[in-house]
């Protein structure tokens, strides 16, 4: 198993599973469901303030439903009637309205991820926070594709939340590029976000993909 280490293990919690976690909990075909997302992540009170404030591509921290909303009419989602599938498209209304979602819609319009520290690491918090902020920019950001996030404190796993608009911004002449994620990805995603911790001082480990038996890829 390779794992990248500090040279010193004495911020490792007495538990020492000592292992980031990054997934991606869904992807969604739906222009609703990064709203949806934001108001489960976020957790709005009754007068729509978030409890978990969210942080955009930007660094803006958006606090309340409104401000929601007045941001993701930047991502342009598409609406159902703009998205079907050429199945769809060519289905009776009847036929269509029988078909699943997955089925009935063409284009992925945003993905929820996860990275998350281990129980134990509430201490941290903050440098998962701004370590996820610094990928985020570098990659996700600099390739054009909006998102929001937000870090989570209320058990004892730090994790924060993720929400990325799947088709990229079109500026300055570049074309709108489609998110995906590879195998290879989910590694250098882990390994990336590793780095970033153990340069602030934090002693945490990431394995490969294909070094978990319950993820292994056949040859």
């Amino acid at each position: 198993m390779t794992e990248i280490l500090l040279d010193s293990a004495e911020n490792t919690p007495r538990n020492h599973q000592t292992e980031l976690v990054f997934k991606v909990i869904s992807w969604s075909k739906r222009a609703s469901d990064a709203r949806r997302l934001a108001k489960d992540i976020g957790c709005p009170d009754d007068g729509g303030v978030f409890i978990h404030p969210l942080e955009t591509e930007t660094g803006r921290d958006l606090i309340n439903m409104a401000e929601l909303e007045a941001e993701l009419a930047k991502w342009h989602l598409l609406t159902k009637s703009n998205n079907l599938s050429s199945k769809a498209r060519k289905a009776t209304p009847e036929a269509r309205k029988a078909m699943s979602e997955n089925d009935m819609l063409y284009l992925r319009q945003s993905v929820h991820m996860l990275v998350s520290l281990p129980e134990g690491y509430t201490s941290h918090a903050l440098q998962l926070q701004l370590a996820v902020h610094d990928y985020l920019v570098d990659t996700i950001g600099e390739a054009g594709h909006r998102y929001y996030f937000s870090l989570h404190t209320h058990d004892s796993r730090p994790h924060v939340h993720i929400v990325a608009q799947v088709r990229s911004k079109a500026d300055g002449g570049r074309q709108p590029r489609q998110l995906n994620f590879s195998p290879s990805d989910f590694d250098a995603i882990r390994l990336d976000i590793v780095r970033r911790l153990q340069e602030v001082g934090v002693s945490i480990t990431a394995t490969r993909c294909t070094e978990r038996p319950s993820t292994a890829i056949a040859p």
